[in-house]
């Protein structure tokens, strides 16, 4: 999880949000 947030830190402000939205699916969460 640690490694997770880390990546999403770079990633979010390269990617648009819209990525993150899918992050989040793939974790179990709608």
């Amino acid at each position: 999880m640690s490694v997770f947030s880390t990546e999403v830190f770079p990633t979010y402000d390269f990617i648009p949000v819209r990525e993150m939205i899918r992050e989040r699916v793939r974790n179990g969460g709608q």
